[in-house]
C-alpha cells in the first residue's frame, strides 16, 4: 500500500461513467450528511443529500455530451471501473486538463461539466499508481490526488457521500 499525505474535498452523484482528474486541500474532519431542499439540476429528486467534509473545490469533469446530459437530467455521477487512482469519479481543477485527460466511452462532442466537491481529507500516493480496477484509498480518506509535481487529477470513489454538490453542477463553456 502506497504511503500517503493528507489533505481535504466534496462530492455528490451523476449518471455517466467518470474517469479522470480530481482535487485536495488540508485533512478536514468528517461530519454526518444532512438532507436539505434544493437542486436545480434537471428532475434530480426534491431532497438532495449534502455532507460536510470539508476542503471544497470547485472541480471539472469532461465526458460525452450524450453523458453530460445524462448527469444533469439524473443528478447522479456513475464511478468508472478502474483508472490510475482505482474506480472511481474523476476531475480536475482546471477545465482545459480535464478535457485533455477526458477518456469518454461514448463517441460525440466532449464537454466539460463544473461543480463545488467537497475533498475531505485527500490521499497522495507517494508513488504513481499504474492503470488499476483495485481500490487505492486507504481508510480515513475522502479522495486521492495523482502524485507528481503539478498534476491535476484527483479523485473520489463514489458520491455515495454527497461530496459533490449537484446544486452547483454546470456545463463550463471552453
Amino acid at each position: 500500500t502506497p504511503s500517503t499525505s493528507a489533505s481535504s474535498g466534496l462530492s455528490s452523484s451523476s449518471v455517466a461513467s467518470a474517469s479522470e482528474c480530481s482535487s485536495d486541500d488540508e485533512a478536514i474532519q468528517s461530519h454526518p450528511c444532512r438532507i436539505t431542499n434544493a437542486s436545480p439540476v434537471g428532475k434530480m429528486a426534491v431532497n438532495t443529500m449534502h455532507c460536510n467534509l470539508g476542503n471544497t473545490r470547485t472541480m471539472y469533469h469532461a465526458t460525452a455530451l450524450s453523458s453530460a446530459l445524462s448527469i444533469m437530467q439524473s443528478g447522479h455521477f456513475l464511478p468508472g471501473r478502474g483508472g490510475y487512482l482505482g474506480p472511481g469519479i474523476y476531475f480536475c481543477r482546471d477545465p482545459a486538463s480535464a478535457l485533455n485527460r477526458s477518456q469518454p466511452k461514448s463517441k460525440g462532442p466532449r464537454v466539460v461539466l463544473g461543480f463545488e466537491v467537497q475533498m475531505g481529507r485527500t490521499q497522495t500516493p507517494a508513488r504513481k499508481i499504474p492503470w488499476t480496477e483495485e481500490i487505492q484509498l486507504e481508510a480515513g480518506f475522502h479522495s486521492m490526488k495523482a502524485s507528481g509535481k503539478g498534476n491535476d487529477c484527483y479523485m473520489i470513489p463514489d458520491n455515495n457521500q454527497a461530496q459533490i454538490d449537484m446544486t452547483t453542477l454546470r456545463m463550463h463553456e471552453l
